[in-house]
């Protein structure tokens, strides 16, 4: 299994909660990537002043919170403690990198690619960037292109790490995209499925890279934001 361990590299890349046990065992910081829609979401209630704990899909959680429009609506956002954000993919895959002995575990996503990056940038620790993909009605990892894109957006924000052949690909592809990313999310198999669903306000969120100054940091099982030394790099 070492072949698949992007070993010599400070940035990596990889997939599902398997990459991210795989991550979090190596000590890595993980960047998890769940763009539609937990990690767009978290980043949008961290950029409306509250807090956010990841929750299992099934143990009773506000789903109905999954959405970044979702944000700021309660008039008390933060003042009753953490929201709790349940979502089968984006929440699993930070529980199994953090539970693996991950040095730092992010949301990251297209909204808020350079305020990650930015962070990530100061840590100066080998780190593996994670998309987290979807799920096949057998539970089967499925493939998801805004995640692979958000992903790339995070690798192509962190010019100064040398990159692994994994990442570089991540990196090519949202290179590729970055002009049409709301129509890329749009037309992709989750997009459609969030169309659908009545969610294409979210999928619009979604796609706007950048649009968000805030770096969600898990820490003893919350995500708050995390604020570089430097936030001119956020300029």
């Amino acid at each position: 299994m070492s072949w698949f361990e992007q070993a010599g590299y400070a940035l990596r890349f990889d997939w599902g909660q398997d990459g991210a046990a795989r991550a979090g065992a190596r000590g890595d910081v993980v960047v998890i990537v769940d763009t539609l829609r937990f990690s767009t979401t978290v980043a949008a209630h961290l950029a409306a002043g509250a807090t956010v704990e990841p929750r299992h899909w099934k143990d009773g959680s506000d789903t109905s919170l999954l959405s970044p429009r979702s944000a700021g609506a309660r008039g008390d956002a933060g003042a009753g403690g953490p929201i709790a954000l349940a979502s089968p993919n984006g929440a699993m895959c930070c529980r199994a990198a953090s539970e693996a002995g991950a040095s730092a575990v992010f949301a990251g996503a297209l909204v808020n690619a350079r305020a990650v990056a930015a962070v990530v940038q100061e840590l100066a620790s080998p780190t593996t960037v994670l998309a987290c993909g979807e799920r096949w009605p057998d539970s089967s990892l499925r493939f998801a292109i805004e995640d692979l894109l958000g992903a790339g957006a995070i690798v192509a924000a962190l010019p100064n790490l040398r990159s692994s052949p994994e990442a570089k690909a991540a990196r090519a592809a949202f290179l590729g995209a970055k002009k049409q990313l709301l129509a890329r999310l749009l037309a992709c198999g989750s997009g459609i499925e969030l169309i659908d669903k009545g969610h294409e306000a979210d999928i619009h969120y979604a796609a706007q890279l950048s649009s968000l100054s805030v770096a969600p940091r898990l820490t003893d099982g919350i995500f708050s934001n995390c604020i570089p030394s430097d936030d001119r790099t956020l300029s």
